[in-house]
């Protein structure tokens, strides 16, 4: 038998034992939680909007870029990358075959602009390594890079001089689709991105206080975290770091050029320079449209509605828009002569160059819009129906769906009157090349 002092040793040592193994428990676990939460802040992409755009647009930037960009009423131009957040829940695409001859106005179009656009996406399409590679790594949509390679061939090496040649290009080298959703409707909705311009600075005074700012060297390690959520800039986070490369005088705008994803920064001696996409805080974008309604009781008939209760209610105005967490930093630009660039990494066309969803349309894919223009007092095209063939070019954070289109309008005084009433229904066809093999439906996940 053990003694009393045998028993009481065994019992303690046994005691210490458990707590040891205990303590290894708690110190492992806490250790896993920090890795995991480490994991949670460090591993987010920066989110693509605006149209660009365009975006910018709505957007887009339209931002949406495209970008707008929104978005584009919310846009981002879109010269960003795509958004980083997939889908969150599967959705099927319809396409059905259509004669050209059937496109509304399709023979009254200028497709020789439609073409130019063309013929920039095709330069990229063909420096591409893999052309046995997907044209969309997100879908199957589009069909190889190889299915394109002969198009893309004959209209970098072709004479093509005037409409009819260019329109004879189109139907020649191309079939239509109607583009269907989930519920097999062809209608869906279309905004507008444009390029801002605002007045600015390259020194801070009292009436150039509000700064645009470059991207952090490590913006990688710093996306997603409080640090650069849009209030905690306004705050101060990024101030007095060697970041401000223009200061503005005008808030509101300056928001708005986040949404679009690129704009015109008009200097005191007259003189302008572009800033575009350099990067992006990691937030996605998020539209302040329904809680400005919520907030002011008031239901907006369009951004620029908007925008001057903002103007009229500074105070307010930053409660509202720093709900939208996403914050976009920029570049300057050294050529003003070339316009925006838009997410395909081609300098975006006023009316030719279109933002759609990525995660479904390659870039480069042809679209044949036919939607109505809002009504505009200052313009004579009230209302009238518009048909045009454009080129998918872009994309933005708010640009969702099979049939979302977001049309990059420029950066004239008429693109804003446009892109500030622009909210409509429309249909498009996509155009492919005859030989992509176009599946009748396809269903998108967040596995592509």
């Amino acid at each position: 038998m053990l003694s009393y002092k045998k028993l009481h040793y065994k019992a303690r040592l046994e005691f210490f034992v458990h707590i040891s193994r205990y303590l290894a428990l708690i110190t492992i676990s806490t250790m896993l939680l920090f890795i995991l939460a480490g994991c949670m802040v460090t591993n987010v992409s920066p989110d693509g909007t605006s149209s660009t755009a365009a975006t910018a647009t709505t957007t887009t930037h339209n931002n949406k870029r495209h970008h707008g960009n929104t978005n584009r009423t919310a846009k981002n131009i879109k010269a960003a990358p795509p958004p980083s957040s997939l889908p969150p829940s599967p959705i099927t695409v319809h396409f059905q075959k259509k004669e050209f001859k059937n496109l509304i106005a399709w023979h009254h179009d200028n497709h020789l602009q439609a073409f130019n656009a063309l013929c920039d996406s095709c330069r990229i399409i063909m420096r591409k390594k893999d052309h046995n590679s997907q044209m969309n790594r997100f879908s199957n949509i589009g069909g190889k890079v190889s299915d394109w390679v002969p198009a893309c061939s004959k209209a970098l090496n072709s004479k093509i001089t005037n409409n009819k040649q260019a329109r004879m290009f189109f139907e020649t080298n191309f079939h239509a689709y109607a583009v269907l959703n989930d519920a097999k409707n062809d209608m869906g909705k279309f905004t507008g991105y444009y390029e801002m311009e605002i007045n600015g600075s390259r020194k801070r005074s009292s009436k150039y206080k509000y700064p645009i700012y470059k991207a952090p060297r490590n913006l990688k390690q710093l996306q997603g975290t409080k640090a650069l959520e849009h209030a905690s800039i306004n705050r101060g986070a990024l101030q007095n770091k060697g970041l401000e490369i223009f200061w503005v005088d005008d808030r509101i705008k300056l928001f708005y050029m986040h949404i679009q994803g690129s704009g015109i920064i008009k200097l005191s001696d007259r003189t302008k320079v572009r800033v575009t996409f350099d990067g992006h805080n990691g937030f996605s974008y998020s539209s302040i449209t329904k809680y400005f309604s919520q907030y002011t009781g008031i239901s907006p008939k369009s951004t620029e509605e908007m925008i001057r209760w903002l103007k009229h209610h500074p105070a307010d105005a930053q409660k509202i828009m720093e709900r939208n967490k996403s914050y976009v930093f920029f570049k300057e630009k050294p050529s003003l002569s070339a316009g925006p660039v838009g997410a395909q990494g081609v300098t975006l066309h006023p009316e030719r160059s279109i933002a759609v969803d990525y995660y479904i349309f390659p870039y480069g894919v042809p679209f044949w819009v036919e939607a109505k223009l809002p009504k505009i007092t200052n313009y004579h095209n009230v209302n009238i129906n518009y048909h045009k063939l454009m080129i998918a070019q872009d994309t933005g954070g708010s640009i969702r769906g099979a049939i979302r289109g977001d049309i990059f309008f420029g950066n004239s005084e008429r693109a804003s009157d446009v892109v500030n009433h622009m909210n409509c229904a429309g249909r498009y066809y996509a155009l492919f090349p005859r030989e992509v093999v176009v599946r009748e439906s396809y269903k998108i996940t967040n596995k592509n």
